[in-house]
Parts: structure tokens; sequence; C-alpha cells
């Protein structure tokens, strides 16, 4: 100003005087022209910078406020809010570096200004976002040329915890590598991000259920030849095993030959099997009960409408209780009529497509009975291919469920212990008679299907009671269902999940959130 003459300073007051009348009026462009002429006559003014870059901050006119922020600071360093609105300015540029030291100089300068800390503390996380989003860039890369790696995935899950693809990614990757149980996991929390992800949901419910809808053949598997080589080894013992089933009910159909199991009049066990067509199956069931060492028991077959061999079959066994429903009626339903008809002091539900190995009948009713609060047991759960379809289960928080150890070999020691578990399922499951009448049986509001198992084990935990996993007790699961509707088993473990967590809400609290994490803690239950 001391280079200025007397004209000149009153000139570049009077434009300052008419930019904060325009400022006040509205009038921000003539304000702008104002501010102009004034730095025209005056060009080392910093409170002249800075008032037009608040106007172009106001506009929204970022990259030109940021230069005549950094104009006022260069004539007068030491200016607080010069610096903070310039950390504004930056912001809106998304310059996290240069808007952290912008409002870093601020806060020395004076730690009052309104909301300094968060505006700094905002900054260094936008920085920190903008450097994981450059990793997760690169991860994505890293992915795209090596897609089942586990590892990249879970490296990349770690930076962008909230993307649903990513989990579905994982979740192929984990069953490129047999790891179904992970994979299921993977699946549910993409699922949890992403409700409608349909293409997790359809790859979780193959895995939960792998034969109730058609094969799924996962993208990033199409040119795996091992994964496709497992998957056609495992339909071709599902043939050949129907097939030699089929020789052997129509030979036994076409005999003279009878099943007979003797009748016992104060049986220990009662043996619970709803039938629905599958004659092959049944007859092969049936088959392995009759082998079995185990014979202080009674069986109670229950038929949902056959429209197949089944009555013939039936027709053809003895010392056994029938009952027979005009149409299908589905495992709940079915399971409590037999139920009301068993004398025996334990209930054994077993499915239809299954085959009892060994005395695992023995094995399971030796375990209920050496403890007061056992309330059911369960065991192994083989597929054909010999692989496990469950070693006991696990209810997460949220009330969706996962078999524990699925895909993997049965004789690893991870299942070759005893333990306590959330649930068995009721392929094969031996509970107590007298526990499963008072606690109502199986609960009628989740009919035709899902979850009365999972719901029956929790009332048992709810009473005081343990739900044990017995490894010496094992069977031979075919895994065929008559619910083969894609979109009608997905609706109804909807609306089953709901009425789960309904009932059960304050239970599920003290269980496990899903996490890959969780698996191997949430395997054997916490009291």
């Amino acid at each position: 100003m001391n280079d200025l003459s007397l004209s000149q300073i009153k000139v570049f007051q009077d434009y300052l005087e008419a930019a904060e009348n325009y400022k006040e009026q509205g009038e921000l462009e003539l304000a702008i022209a104002c501010y102009q002429k004034a730095i025209e006559i005056n060009s080392n003014s910093a409170s002249t910078y800075y008032n037009w870059g608040d106007i172009l901050l106001q506009l929204e006119n970022w990259s030109e406020a940021t230069e005549l922020y950094q104009k006022s600071l260069a004539i007068n360093p030491d200016f607080d809010w010069g610096h903070y609105n310039l950390g504004e300015a930056l912001i809106h540029l998304e310059y996290w570096e240069e808007a952290i030291f912008a409002y870093q100089k601020a806060l020395d300068l004076n730690s009052n200004l309104p909301q300094i800390h968060k505006k700094l503390a905002n900054s260094f996380y936008q920085r920190a976002n903008l450097d994981l989003k450059s990793l997760a860039a690169d991860y994505r890369n890293k992915i795209a040329k090596d897609p089942d790696n586990i590892s990249l995935y879970r490296q990349a899950i770690e930076i962008q915890p909230q993307n649903a693809d990513l989990y579905l990614g994982l979740g192929h990757a984990l069953v490129f590598h047999n790891k179904l149980d992970e994979a299921t996991v993977a699946y549910q929390m993409a699922l949890q991000i992403k409700p409608n992800f349909e293409a997790a949901r359809i790859q979780l419910e193959k895995i939960l259920h792998p034969d109730r809808i058609e094969p799924v053949i996962i993208p990033s598997l199409v040119n795996s030849e091992n994964k496709l080589s497992r998957n056609k080894t495992q339909e071709t013992i599902k043939k050949i095993l129907d097939n030699l089933n089929r020789i052997t009910l129509n030979n036994f159909l076409f005999s003279d030959g009878i099943i007979e199991f003797k009748p016992v009049s104060k049986p220990l066990v009662s043996i619970v099997l709803v039938l629905h067509n599958r004659a092959e199956v049944t007859l092969s069931c049936l088959y392995s009960i009759l082998h079995n060492s185990f014979k202080s028991l009674e069986i109670i077959i229950v038929d949902n409408g056959s429209s197949d061999n089944t009555k013939e079959l039936l027709a053809k066994v003895q010392g056994v209780e029938f009952i027979f429903n005009d149409d299908n009626r589905h495992f709940l339903l079915a399971a409590n009529q037999a139920s009301a008809l068993a004398k025996g002091e334990y209930l054994l539900f077993l499915n239809q497509e299954s085959q009892i190995l060994g005395d695992s009948i023995s094995q399971a009713v030796k375990t209920i009975s050496e403890q007061s609060d056992i309330g059911a047991v369960g065991g192994k759960i083989i597929l054909p291919n010999g692989t496990l379809q469950e070693a006991g289960s696990i209810i997460w928080q949220d009330g969706s469920y996962i078999a524990y150890g699925r895909g993997d070999n049965p004789e690893l020691p991870p299942y070759m212990f005893q333990r306590e578990v959330d649930y068995c399922s009721s392929n094969f499951l031996l509970t107590s008679r007298k526990l499963f009448t008072e606690l109502g049986c199986f609960d009628e509001i989740y009919q035709p299907s899902y979850y009365e198992d999972i719901d029956y084990c929790v009332k048992l935990h709810k009473s005081g009671n343990k739900i044990i996993y017995d490894p010496l007790v094992a069977i031979l699961h075919y895994g065929f269902t008559s619910l083969n509707n894609n979109e009608q088993v997905i609706k109804l473990q909807q609306k089953n999940q709901e009425i789960f967590i309904e009932q059960h809400h304050s239970w599920l609290q003290s269980q496990y959130t899903y996490d890959l994490s969780n698996i191997l803690n949430a395997s054997v239950r916490k009291r």
C-alpha cells in the first residue's frame, strides 16, 4: 500500500467496499469483478485474494478458489482461515494429501477452528480409502489372472469388506478347493451384504442341498479339468448305485423273498421312516436296518402317497407298523404321525435314502444313555462319493446354518472325536421320545419342510439338553428329496428362517456370527 498514491488507495478501497455490498445483495459475479479490479490496483493484498476465494468456494469453483487461497497464503502464511478454507477447496478436488497439509497448518495456528479435528480426520480417512481403492484394483487384476487363489480373495476382502462380489468369488474358489463349509459361509456373507444376490443364493443352495436343484457350473471353474472331473465322478457313482439299487429291487420284487423284522414287545428304539417314491433306495435302507446288530427296535413306516413300486415293496415287509397317506404330507407331518404310535424309549428319525453303517444304532443308544442331559445324538453323514455331507452342524446368529465338514474326508482328525454341537439333521437323529413329545414334536409352523429339526434341537438346548455328534455313528446318504424346485426351495428356506429367528431370537444372540474365521470355534458348541 505504501507504493500506492492516495488516489489509488481510495479507488482500491472503493472496489473492496463495492464488492462487500454486492456480496450482501447476492450479486456474486459483480463482487468478483470488483475484487479483480482491486487486485489490478494492489496485487499484494492477502485479504482480497482470500475474500475473492470465499466467493468462488460458495460457487463451487474449487480449482480457482484453491489458486486464490494459495496466493493469499503466499503473502500471509500465518492466516489460519486461509489454510482452513484452502483445505475445504482441496477436499472437493479430492486432493487428500494437500488437504491434510492445509488442515494441519490451520490446526497449528488455531485449534478452535470449527470442526477442525473432524475435518483433518476425515481427510486422513479419505486418503487411506484412496490408497485402499488403488490396492483393491491391484487385487482385482491379480484375481482375474488367478481366479481360484483363496488368499487373494481374503486379502481383497480385508480392504473391501462390504463387497458382495468378492465373497461370491471367494465362495467359488473355496468350492474349487473342495472347502464346502467355508464356501457356504462366503456365499452367506455375500447374501448378507446383498440379500437379493441370486448368484450367491443359487450356489449356497447347491452346497446345502446338492440334489434339490439342477447342477450349476460355476463360471470360474469351466476350464478346471480337475473340478469337472470330480463332479463327473460323483454323478457317475450316483448313477452306478441307482442302477444297482434298481436291479436289487426288481430281483427282490420278482422273488419269493420277504423282509421280516421280529416284533419286540418293549422296544428301546422306534425307527421313524418317512417314504415318498424311491422304492429302490428304501429297500437298501430296510436291508441296512435288518442287518444291523441292534434288535431292540420297532419300525414305523409312513408312506406319503408313493406312486412307484413302494407299495409293492412294503407288501413284502413284515413286522413293521405302517401308515399310508393318500398324498405327500412331507417329512414333518408324517414324522409327527409316526411318533404318536411309537412305543420305544427313543425315537430314531432316519431318512429313506440312507443306509446305516456298522453298529451305529447301538453306538448312538450307548452315547445318549451315558448322560441324563443328552437330548439327541447324530453322526457322520457320508455321500456316495465318500465325502462328508455333515459331521454335526452349526447355527449362526442370523439363523442360517451350515453342515460342518461338507465335502471333506470323513476320516480327518476334526471329525473323529465326540463333541457337543448346535444340531444334527434328521437324516439320522436319535432322541428321547418323552422329550420329543414334551417339546411339542416337530413344530408344524415349518410345514412342509426346512428348519423343523433345527428348531427341535434348539428347543432341546433351551430345556438344558445337549446334542452330541458321535463319530462312531455313520450313515450313507444318497441325498435325494422330493422338493426339487429351486425357486420353491429358496422361498421355503427364507420363510422358515424368518420364523426360526422370530421363535428363537434371544437364543440366537449367543451364537457365533457367520464368518470364515468362526467355523472351527462354532463346530464345538459353547456352553
